[in-house]
């Protein structure tokens, strides 16, 4: 009976000491705080909603190709060594004369402008549907992943307060055994 009652504060009394050292605090989250914690720090949690935000932008991109398209291009060029050309030139039967003529000019310039409108693409309008679902789908996968964690939040922090719960009456039950054990001797 001494040994029985020795295992079981001995079994009471393990988890607590691996658990905490007593050297640092244990946060205590209320099972709201827990969940708020779980949703902001939660990895996969956060790739959904980058994923979310990311299709919301492939819908802003697929309907973008839809308005109209403009392009401007501007160029601008100096010349800083113009060619010299030496022509030659004169009525028969005279000398003739030679001349030094340069083509071009010292700057150039130019400038252009396009634009051009989709009128009618099928597999517009079907991509544009589609990019639609995507992000619906998304959201949803978003908000599921959030209920998911809220309730496996919520099932771990019941579970732990039904450890410490049998954790306590463990505690009761050795304190018991203990002054059966006590009364029994004397």
């Amino acid at each position: 009976l001494r040994l029985l009652g020795s295992l079981l504060l001995f079994m009471a009394m393990q988890p607590a000491a691996a658990q905490n050292n007593g050297d640092e605090e244990v946060p205590a989250f209320t099972i709201a705080e827990a969940q708020s914690y779980a949703l902001d720090h939660k990895q996969s949690l956060q790739n959904k909603e980058l994923n979310k935000v990311r299709a919301e932008k492939d819908v802003t991109e697929t309907l973008s190709q839809g308005f109209p398209q403009i392009s401007a291009e501007a160029r601008a060029r100096r010349n800083f060594d113009i060619r010299t050309n030496v022509i030659t030139f004169g009525l028969p039967g005279q000398e003739p004369q030679k001349s030094e003529v340069r083509f071009g000019t010292n700057y150039r310039a130019q400038a252009s402008v396009n634009a051009s409108q989709m009128i009618f693409d099928g597999t517009f309008f079907l991509g544009l549907k589609a990019s639609k679902v995507y992000v619906n789908l998304s959201k949803k996968q978003y908000q599921q992943s959030r209920r998911d964690t809220r309730a496996k939040v919520a099932k771990a922090y019941y579970s732990c307060l039904v450890t410490d719960r049998n954790r306590r009456t463990l505690q009761q039950n050795v304190k018991q055994v203990e002054q059966n054990l006590y009364e029994t001797r004397q």
